[in-house]
């Protein structure tokens, strides 16, 4: 099962039984292409996390999870998740 948050949505559906990452990016990209974040934690159809960026312009990136600036989308990611579940305050996501 995919968690994913496209504007402001949490969305949920389920993928094939295998990684959807065959190669991924490490170089930073610029927050103001972000168009979307989609997490898939490892499981059953892969043993490795997975995080998928959709740019603005509609390219997709697999990213290297281990790098300190994907680690801190993925934590953003997880906050934004937890404030549309408890609908709490996000103004400190903005």
């Amino acid at each position: 099962m995919m968690v994913a948050v496209s504007q402001g949505h949490v969305i949920t559906f389920s993928r094939e039984l295998r990684c959807q990452c065959v190669k991924v990016f490490s170089h930073g990209i610029s927050t103001g292409s972000i168009a979307s974040v989609d997490f898939i934690p490892e499981g059953p159809h892969c043993i490795r996390p997975e995080v998928i960026l959709t740019r603005k312009d509609g390219k997709q990136f697999c990213l290297n999870t281990t790098m300190p600036w994907v680690q801190k989308v993925i934590q953003r990611f997880a906050k934004a998740v937890k404030c549309l579940l408890l609908r709490s305050s996000c103004l400190q996501l903005l």
